[in-house]
């Protein structure tokens, strides 16, 4: 070949690289789109309301509410807001308690849903005594931010919810329980430097990083290999989010954690993998620490499958950590 065909077949080459680096790129924008914006968790809002005649005949006969998400649409809680570090209002839902109580439940709900959707941990401790304190996750619900940040940038809005607890009951105790991102988002936060009012966690299927998982949904929602997708993602993310998904990782904050913790993951997990509980387990090296793998449970429903096996399991280990509410 000579020297002309030569630079006519390095071009050609170069072209076809970088175009299809450029379609790469583009793919891992629509990706992102479906998985990580305001907009796509918009579209699958799941909020449950009640028309106002069917509320009114719930509330006359409570007895009648058994399911956890008409429970929660008849509770009317209280709106709770905060400034973001970076400027934007964040939301919670506050069930105050019936009687008075120092202690506190912050529940932390899972990638596409909203504080509706944790109704049955939030009616459990609420029914208990507790406070229970919601918030609207990151780029869900009523938050301001447009960007799904998976639990990493969600541990500073779950620091600042703590430090909002504390500002109205400086007496508070308080543990988190999250289940799915929001167990993630439990397990990140406590690598942070947590006040000694923050008492025990809760980590209910939660996944070993945002790599991690990211790699097992493109697999599962978009039946592609991972890679070079994945590498494509984290430039993405880096660019419209502002964080790094090989950084954001529940085990590095694990290593970091003195506070004791639950972690819960169902045998059946098909979404966040089930390997990963052991994983989670075994990162949090420097605090007290308990396990409890629930069988033919899939993904987020430990609760339902075996209520009693998960409540008995919970109670306990939340009652050893703190003071539970008298009940009246």
């Amino acid at each position: 070949m000579d020297k002309k065909k030569a630079m006519k077949a390095a071009a050609a080459a170069a072209g076809i690289t970088a175009g299809a680096g450029a379609l790469l790129f583009a793919f891992s924008n629509i990706v992102y789109d479906q998985v990580f914006t305001a907009k796509s968790m918009a579209r699958r809002k799941s909020t449950f309301v009640l028309e106002p005649a069917e509320k009114e005949k719930y509330l006359k006969n409570p007895a009648t509410i058994h399911d956890d998400r008409t429970w929660f649409a008849c509770m009317d809680p209280t709106e709770e807001t905060i400034t973001s570090r970076s400027g934007e209002t964040l939301y919670a839902e506050h069930l105050i308690a019936k009687q008075d109580s120092h202690a506190w439940c912050l529940c932390i709900h899972g990638w596409t849903s909203c504080p509706q959707n944790v109704g049955v941990p939030a009616r459990h401790f609420y029914e208990k005594g507790f406070h229970v304190l919601i918030p609207h996750m990151r780029a869900h619900g009523k938050s301001e931010q447009k960007n799904v940040t998976m639990g990493w940038l969600d541990r500073f809005d779950m620091l600042d919810w703590i430090q909002f607890i504390l500002d109205k009951d400086p007496e508070a105790e308080i543990f988190l329980i999250g289940v799915s991102m929001g167990s993630a988002t439990v397990m990140m936060t406590a690598g942070e430097d947590l006040p000694p009012n923050v008492k025990c966690l809760i980590a209910d299927c939660g996944y070993t990083s945002v790599w991690d998982q990211m790699d097992s949904v493109i697999h599962d929602m978009f039946h592609l290999p991972s890679r070079p997708l994945l590498d494509a993602m984290r430039v993405t993310t880096k660019i419209r989010a502002g964080y790094d998904i090989r950084e954001a990782s529940s085990l590095e904050q694990l290593k970091k954690c003195k506070t004791p913790i639950l972690f819960i993951h169902g045998e059946e997990d098909g979404f966040v993998p089930y390997r990963m509980l052991r994983q989670v387990y075994d990162a949090a090296e420097h605090c007290e620490k308990e396990m409890l793998s629930i069988p033919d449970a899939a993904h987020a429903n430990s609760w339902d499958i075996h209520p009693e096996l998960y409540w008995k399991t919970a109670d306990a280990f939340v009652a050893k950590h703190l003071t539970m509410p008298q009940s009246k």
